[in-house]
């Protein structure tokens, strides 16, 4: 993935702190240790939003049983899905 520049503005305590963090040796640079929070910052939401997606099946009712035609149906749908999410994001 190319990568782009950005300029951010951070007090002193802060600027002070990632270069404690780079110095302690587990990251390269600023950049390195930013890109690390942002990451993790992304899993912790991308969880958030599983678990409010699962409560809200959970809380849907009753699951049913289908056969095994409607289970291929089904994941026809869901690979034409995630088809057409991997091209938005490509």
């Amino acid at each position: 993935m190319p990568t782009k520049t950005m300029s951010i503005s951070l007090p002193a305590a802060l600027k002070d702190y990632i270069k404690k963090r780079v110095t302690e040796g587990d990251f390269s640079n600023a950049s390195d240790y930013i890109r690390h929070l942002l990451r993790d910052e992304r899993k912790v939401r991308a969880e958030k939003q599983l678990e409010v997606l699962l409560l809200e099946g959970l809380d849907s009712g009753p699951g049913e049983l289908i056969g095994e035609n409607d289970y291929d149906d089904l994941m026809q749908e869901v690979n034409a899905i995630l088809g057409r999410a991997k091209r938005k994001r490509g």
